[in-house]
C-alpha cells in the first residue's frame, strides 16, 4: 500500500462524516465537492482507487479538498513525501554520474 493511501486510510477510519456516520467514498466525493463550491468533482469511483492504493498520484486539488474534508493539516499528504522524492531524484542522480 502506499504512502498516500495509508494517510487515507487513517484519516478514513479515524474521523466520521458530517452526518455523524462512517465515511463511503460517495459521502467523500460529495463533501470534496461541496467544500470547493463545485470547482473540484471526483468520482466515488476515483475515490476508491485512492484510498485503495490503484491511484497514487492524485491531483492536488483533490489533495487540497481532501485535507479540508477530513479536517487534517495542509501539509498531510506531503510531509515526508517530498523529502523521499529529492532522496530518490538525489540516488538516482548519484548512480548516473
Amino acid at each position: 500500500m502506499d504512502d498516500f493511501s495509508a494517510k487515507l486510510r487513517y484519516l478514513w477510519s479515524t474521523t466520521r462524516a458530517p452526518d455523524g456516520g462512517p465515511w463511503s467514498t460517495r459521502k467523500v466525493a460529495a463533501a470534496m465537492a461541496a467544500a470547493s463550491g463545485g470547482r473540484v468533482t471526483i468520482s466515488h469511483t476515483h475515490v476508491a482507487n485512492l484510498l485503495n492504493g490503484v491511484e497514487n498520484d492524485p491531483r492536488l486539488s483533490f489533495v487540497a479538498m481532501l485535507t479540508v474534508v477530513f479536517d487534517a493539516p495542509e501539509d498531510y499528504f506531503v510531509c515526508g513525501a517530498i523529502s523521499e522524492i529529492a532522496r530518490t531524484m538525489a540516488a538516482e542522480g548519484a548512480r548516473s554520474s
